[in-house]
Protein backbone atom coordinates (compact mmCIF):
# COMPACT_ATOMS: atom_id res chain seq x y z
CA UNK A 1 0.00 0.00 0.00
CA UNK A 2 2.06 3.75 -1.09
CA UNK A 3 2.34 5.95 1.98
CA UNK A 4 -0.31 8.50 1.62
CA UNK A 5 2.63 11.55 2.19
CA UNK A 6 4.34 10.58 -0.52
CA UNK A 7 1.72 11.30 -3.19
CA UNK A 8 1.34 14.50 -4.84
CA UNK A 9 -2.26 16.17 -4.87
CA UNK A 10 -4.72 16.32 -7.71
CA UNK A 11 -5.77 19.22 -9.40
CA UNK A 12 -8.55 19.44 -11.76
CA UNK A 13 -7.11 22.89 -13.28
CA UNK A 14 -4.17 23.35 -15.49
CA UNK A 15 -2.28 25.76 -12.82
CA UNK A 16 -3.16 25.50 -9.63
CA UNK A 17 -5.06 29.18 -8.15
CA UNK A 18 -3.33 31.58 -6.62
CA UNK A 19 -4.51 32.96 -3.13
CA UNK A 20 -6.11 36.16 -2.76
CA UNK A 21 -3.36 39.04 -1.03
CA UNK A 22 -5.33 40.43 2.25
CA UNK A 23 -5.83 43.55 0.38
CA UNK A 24 -8.33 41.58 -1.63
CA UNK A 25 -12.26 41.57 -1.14
CA UNK A 26 -13.76 38.45 -2.43
CA UNK A 27 -17.15 39.83 -2.32
CA UNK A 28 -16.53 42.29 -5.06
CA UNK A 29 -18.52 42.90 -7.78
CA UNK A 30 -17.77 44.36 -11.91
CA UNK A 31 -19.57 47.48 -12.73
CA UNK A 32 -19.32 45.11 -16.03
CA UNK A 33 -20.01 41.92 -15.48
CA UNK A 34 -21.11 38.78 -17.56
CA UNK A 35 -23.63 36.43 -16.52
CA UNK A 36 -22.17 33.13 -14.88
CA UNK A 37 -24.86 31.38 -16.46
CA UNK A 38 -24.93 31.63 -19.94
CA UNK A 39 -21.60 34.26 -20.42
CA UNK A 40 -23.57 36.91 -21.83
CA UNK A 41 -21.91 40.66 -21.14
CA UNK A 42 -24.05 43.38 -19.67
CA UNK A 43 -22.67 47.01 -19.83
CA UNK A 44 -25.56 48.35 -18.89
CA UNK A 45 -24.90 50.68 -15.85
CA UNK A 46 -28.30 50.46 -14.38
CA UNK A 47 -28.39 46.84 -14.67
CA UNK A 48 -26.85 44.95 -11.47
CA UNK A 49 -29.24 42.40 -11.14
CA UNK A 50 -30.71 40.29 -14.08
CA UNK A 51 -29.59 38.34 -17.13
CA UNK A 52 -31.13 39.75 -20.57
CA UNK A 53 -30.03 36.45 -22.51
CA UNK A 54 -31.12 33.81 -20.49
CA UNK A 55 -33.25 35.62 -17.66
CA UNK A 56 -31.56 34.33 -14.31
CA UNK A 57 -30.64 36.55 -11.45
CA UNK A 58 -27.39 37.53 -10.47
CA UNK A 59 -26.74 35.82 -7.68
CA UNK A 60 -25.07 37.67 -4.66
CA UNK A 61 -21.43 36.61 -3.48
CA UNK A 62 -21.08 36.74 0.51
CA UNK A 63 -21.01 35.89 3.60
CA UNK A 64 -19.46 32.00 3.16
CA UNK A 65 -20.15 31.39 -0.43
CA UNK A 66 -18.03 29.26 -2.38
CA UNK A 67 -16.13 30.76 -4.51
CA UNK A 68 -13.54 29.56 -7.51
CA UNK A 69 -11.18 31.60 -9.30
CA UNK A 70 -10.59 32.36 -12.44
CA UNK A 71 -7.10 31.27 -14.20
CA UNK A 72 -7.25 34.29 -16.75
CA UNK A 73 -8.26 36.97 -14.96
CA UNK A 74 -7.84 36.09 -11.25
CA UNK A 75 -11.37 36.91 -10.28
CA UNK A 76 -13.39 34.95 -8.13
CA UNK A 77 -17.09 33.53 -8.91
CA UNK A 78 -19.35 31.48 -7.31
CA UNK A 79 -18.17 27.93 -7.49
CA UNK A 80 -21.93 27.47 -8.74
CA UNK A 81 -20.44 29.67 -12.15
CA UNK A 82 -20.11 28.14 -15.72
CA UNK A 83 -17.85 31.51 -16.92
CA UNK A 84 -16.51 33.82 -14.87
CA UNK A 85 -18.39 37.20 -13.66
CA UNK A 86 -15.24 39.18 -14.38
CA UNK A 87 -13.82 38.46 -17.93
CA UNK A 88 -16.74 36.10 -19.28
CA UNK A 89 -14.58 32.88 -19.95
CA UNK A 90 -16.12 29.56 -19.49
CA UNK A 91 -14.67 27.66 -16.71
CA UNK A 92 -13.57 23.85 -17.64
CA UNK A 93 -15.94 21.52 -16.53
CA UNK A 94 -14.77 19.25 -13.48
CA UNK A 95 -13.87 16.11 -14.64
Amino acid sequence: MPNLSDTEPIFFEEEEPELPSPNVNLYDRPKEWFCIFCGWKCDESFNDYICRECKQLRPFVGGSATVKQCLECKGFSLALAKYCEWCGKRFQANV
